[in-house]
């Protein structure tokens, strides 16, 4: 529902701003995410240094807006929702972006190529089901009790984190297409960096284990192009 409620806000701004002559035009999209699948597991400890990585391709929605500096240059905002999971965790993440992009060829042309990039605020969500991870051998320095074992079993709660608030960066390149005055289609790809290294909801241990990485994805997303 929060996610709804802030996909609409962000369409009734739209259509605001585009009666004040504030945007050019607009993109909606649909797409696919990508994350790494190293899960970079530490040897000690037998828990991921790397939270965000394994999960499956995921869903990406989302809507662009932009104002037409020059024939070129374009500067505008982006809403976008997206979720993926992998076994025993979801992850949804709602972002707000501020972009600039530079067209190779005027942005009224038959065919476009672009280059962008810009910086980026979320709100990630994560949702751990109850589950059990082990048993693990153990070292004899391990043992912290005077009852020796030779292995050891995590127990994982089902555990809820909402809306925890992370930044950072993205750049991408893309192709446009004219199929009608006013209207076109676009393709493109991009790379997103995310300082979650020190987020709350990784200084979990006994939850998430250690993150000592940020977050990296990869959107490869395809849509409409509208001019107002």
């Amino acid at each position: 529902m929060f996610k709804k409620n802030k996909l609409f806000l962000f369409l009734f701004l739209i259509i605001n701003f585009a009666q004040a002559q504030l945007i050019d035009y607009v993109q909606l999209y649909v797409g696919t995410r990508i994350f790494p699948q190293d899960l970079l597991i530490n040897s000690s400890t037998a828990l991921p240094d790397r939270f965000y990585a394994g999960f499956a391709p995921g869903q990406v929605l989302g809507v662009s807006v932009y104002r037409q500096i020059t024939d070129h240059i374009c500067l505008g905002g982006s809403f976008e929702i997206s979720n993926t999971r992998k076994k025993n965790y979801n992850l949804n993440i709602a972002t707000i972006g501020a972009n600039v992009k530079y067209n190779f060829n005027n942005i009224e042309s038959f065919l476009s190529p672009y280059v962008m990039g810009g910086v980026n605020y979320s709100f990630v969500t994560v949702s751990q089901s109850e589950f059990k991870e082990g048993p693990f051998p153990l070292k004899r320095g391990d043992q912290t009790s005077v009852i020796y074992s030779d292995s050891v079993t995590y127990r994982n709660t089902k555990t809820d984190i909402f809306f925890v608030p992370v930044y950072g960066f993205h750049f991408g390149a893309g192709l446009e297409f004219k199929i009608r005055e006013g209207w076109g289609l676009f393709g493109e790809y991009r790379f997103t960096y995310s300082f979650v290294k020190n987020a709350p909801i990784l200084q979990q241990k006994d939850t998430y284990g250690y993150n000592k990485h940020n977050m990296i994805y990869h959107n490869i997303v395809f849509g409409l192009r509208i001019f107002l």
